[in-house]
């Protein structure tokens, strides 16, 4: 039995409820911990509480699990209307899926189909 251990606490106690999967690699000269089927919500800080025979030591980490942006916020505002364009104006959604927006896809609604088709793209 190894006289080593890692302990994993969250710094909000509802972050944990969703880690279902956690690994952990020793190797020479590092530990790697790896934690997987995380969502969105377990985002936060986390406090490492490292133990072995020589002692122990505690530092916090910040962990952030990457996903799907939300939408943006509503409402969708036509700020110019000409014949033939539309100047549209919206504000950031309010969870960036954990990385900058790049860039946003406008659709229409094709009035024959029904279908919705890409119109163009912006950039933030």
């Amino acid at each position: 039995m190894s006289d080593s251990y890692l302990v994993l606490i969250p710094s909000v106690p509802s972050l944990m409820r969703t880690i279902v999967e956690i690994t952990i690699e020793q190797f020479e000269r590092n530990t790697v911990l790896t934690l997987r089927k995380g969502v969105r919500p377990d985002t936060g800080k986390y406090k490492l509480c490292l133990v072995n025979s020589v002692g122990e030591c505690e530092e916090e980490a910040d962990v952030v699990i990457l996903g799907k942006p939300m939408r943006p916020e509503g409402p969708l505002f036509p700020e110019e209307i000409r014949a033939d364009h539309v100047k549209l104006k919206w504000k950031k959604p309010k969870d960036d899926g954990g990385l900058p927006i790049e860039g946003y896809v406008i659709e229409k609604m094709d009035l024959d189909t029904g279908a919705w088709v890409p119109a163009g793209e912006v950039r933030p």
